[in-house]
């Protein structure tokens, strides 16, 4: 077993383990733990979601290199949603989409909104 193996596996299984904990603060402690500065300027804040890319080696099929080009990065990427709270706990990610998926698309994709 090669060490990339051993990586690739444990991070599914902590995946796998933080994926049936709730990590969303209930209101009351993001207000506790929200920074006065920002409870200032955002009070009613639950959650920041932010998009990033992570670069992949280009795909041999032709649809999913189309599927995977972000035009953003001019390569090929996979994109995911971050939710984080305002004292900085990571909150939610969504699944990985390609990098041609907008923020919006994949903000209407997880149900944020739900």
């Amino acid at each position: 077993m090669t060490v990339s193996n051993i990586f690739v596996s444990m991070i599914s299984f902590i995946a796998e383990q933080w994926g049936k904990i709730n990590t969303w603060l209930s209101r009351s402690l993001t207000d506790y733990y929200m920074p006065e500065s920002f409870k200032k300027a955002y009070p009613s804040t639950r959650g920041i979601i932010d998009g990033t890319e992570v670069f992949i080696a280009k795909p041999s099929n032709p649809r999913l290199q189309q599927a995977t080009w972000s035009s953003y990065k001019n390569a090929n990427t996979v994109k995911v949603l971050v939710t984080g709270n305002p004292c900085g706990l990571i909150s939610h990610t969504t699944p990985a989409f390609g990098g041609a998926t907008s923020d919006r698309q994949i903000v209407e994709r997880c149900d944020f909104d739900k």
